[in-house]
């Protein structure tokens, strides 16, 4: 069967101000009516760009070479006019994060309609009553009264349905999906996954899959080609590629997904370090619909919460976006004040405390957050990044005794000072992480608090900064709140579990109890959902 893609020879080169750089080198592969070709890689291995050639969106200082066949054309010979008849009505793209792809000043309505009044001329109305359709297909609810909602009413799985709807609305015979699960919950992933595996078949697309997740390309890959520094090193089946990896680079990253298995329990100790009584917290939420009619909302985030952690324990906490993690996270820290409860950090009673008598506090309980780079305040060097909890709770240190600490986060973070006078841009997603984690350590607290760390890094980078985090939890004896979607990081980084639901706390207990023999059935649907549960690997590293 000839292939309905086919990529030959594709270089694709950026001018930058330090001189051509080569994003992707002399790569090659075909793809084929039906199938899903998964290309797995880290950051910088020429993914997407491979995907922006193909449809001609490479920003300006770029170029490519080569040939992408399609339909007897070569992609890179036409000019944008007749590039814009081959997007969305022959190849259709899911990028990566929707609510920076859909416009957030116009209604869904519009942006759906405008694909199909450009390209196949319908009427405003016809186009309207397509794009319903196309909304249910794709499993919106209410889509005939959604549908003129503007994007940011909506969820991350639901604007990722929209981009999907979106993509297909002309049914193309080829789908490019770019990272289009990294950022959802498990079940929300599954369903997406599912939903593209449907589209592929009602259309008989071609698919090519953009991921750094392992259990994605378990769950719907039939091919695999794995891109490093630009090239391809290695092409198979999907069984080949992940049993029986051949080259290096492949099998560093297959060695560095964690595996689904809990690994053993530690002992730990008896000394408590943080206790949550019946903690609630809840939001008035004033919502406009259409600007005329105007509902007042309350929204329980945090329901009776209680939990409890031990010096040097790791407690997980798990659920999908929505169920109040993070919410629980900032009323521990007292970002936020809570409803009601009580809080003990130690003996000290938080909740009670404003916010003079929580400043000297603050030095025994830190956060990591989530986005490394956001995190970070862009004007500000490292060493001023990492400076700025010591000026803040001791101000009479010296500046050399400030220099002096900061060097030595650094180093036990693995950050060389000789880049102690950089700023954040200038960074990867992981040394940011390794900033922001030396930043809460510099005041060497009792407790941090983990927001979902590593859910934006690659699988490698991911286990460095996991391993990187129980060393130090072992040299400084922390103790470590881990916020999660993940489950496979779950399995091998806490000691216990506490699974939320909608603000509820529905099941707390030993990692390997709860994903063993889980008694709740919202755990038993997270478990059940993990994309590739069925791949059977043993991680190379177990905390």
């Amino acid at each position: 069967m000839s292939p309905l893609l086919s990529i030959k020879n594709l270089n694709v080169n950026f001018d930058t101000p330090d001189g051509e750089v080569n994003a992707v080198n002399n790569l090659n592969f075909d793809l084929h009516k039906g199938e899903t070709l998964a290309i797995v890689g880290e950051s910088g291995s020429g993914k997407s760009q491979t995907a922006f050639s193909i449809l001609g969106l490479l920003s300006k200082n770029g170029r490519s070479s080569g040939s992408i066949l399609f339909n007897n054309l070569n992609l890179l010979s036409l000019n944008e006019k007749e590039m814009n008849q081959v997007r969305a009505q022959k190849i259709g793209i899911i990028f990566q994060d929707p609510m920076t792809s859909l416009n957030p000043y116009l209604r869904v309505s519009d942006q759906l309609a405008e694909v199909l009044v450009v390209h196949k001329n319908n009427s405003r109305n016809d186009a309207l009553n397509e794009s319903i359709k196309m909304l249910e297909a794709v499993n919106i609810p209410n889509a005939k009264n959604r549908i003129h909602m503007f994007p940011h009413e909506f969820s991350g799985g639901q604007r990722q349905r929209l981009m999907i709807a979106m993509s297909l609305a002309l049914s193309p015979k080829i789908l490019i999906a770019d990272e289009p699960t990294t950022a959802l919950d498990v079940t929300t992933e599954a369903q997406i996954l599912n939903l593209v595996k449907d589209m592929q078949k009602q259309y008989n697309s071609g698919v090519l899959f953009i991921t750094h997740d392992f259990g994605v390309v378990a769950e719907i890959a039939d091919r695999v080609v794995v891109m490093h520094e630009g090239s391809a090193v290695e092409t198979g089946s999907v069984e080949q590629v992940l049993n029986k990896p051949k080259h290096p680079y492949t099998r560093s990253l297959i060695a560095a997904v964690p595996s689904l298995n809990p690994r053993k329990a530690r002992s730990t100790s008896k000394e408590k370090i943080l206790e949550v009584k019946n903690l609630s917290k809840s939001f008035g939420v004033q919502n406009s619909f259409f600007g005329f009619r105007k509902v007042n909302l309350v929204v329980n985030a945090v329901n009776n919460v209680s939990i409890e952690l031990f010096s040097g324990e790791t407690l997980g906490i798990v659920g999908e976006s929505g169920s109040g993690k993070s919410t629980l996270a900032r009323c521990l820290i007292k970002l936020l004040n809570s409803d009601s409860g009580k809080i003990f950090l130690g003996d000290v009673e938080l909740t009670s405390l404003n916010r003079n008598e929580m400043r000297p506090l603050r030095t025994k309980i830190q956060m990591i957050f989530q986005d490394p780079l956001a995190s970070l305040n862009p004007r500000l060097n490292i060493e001023q990044t990492i400076a700025e909890p010591l000026k803040t709770h001791f101000p009479n240190l010296s500046n050399n005794d400030i220099r002096e600490k900061v060097i030595s986060a650094m180093n036990r973070v693995g950050l060389k000072p000789n880049l102690i006078n950089r700023y954040p841009h200038e960074f990867s997603g992981g040394q940011c992480q390794r900033v922001g984690i030396a930043r809460a350590l510099i005041t060497e607290p009792k407790l941090i608090i983990c927001d979902e760390p590593v859910s934006s890094l690659d699988v490698s980078i991911q286990a460095q900064i996991l391993e990187l985090l129980d060393e130090i939890r072992k040299q400084m004896k922390l103790s470590l709140l881990f916020i999660t979607h993940d489950l496979r990081v779950a399995a091998q980084v806490c000691d216990r579990i506490a699974v939320m639901q909608y603000g509820n706390l529905l099941e707390t207990g030993k990692t390997i109890d709860v994903f063993k023999n889980p008694k709740h059935d919202y755990t038993k649907s997270l478990l059940s959902a993990v994309p590739g549960k069925k791949w059977k690997k043993e991680s190379s590293y177990a905390f």
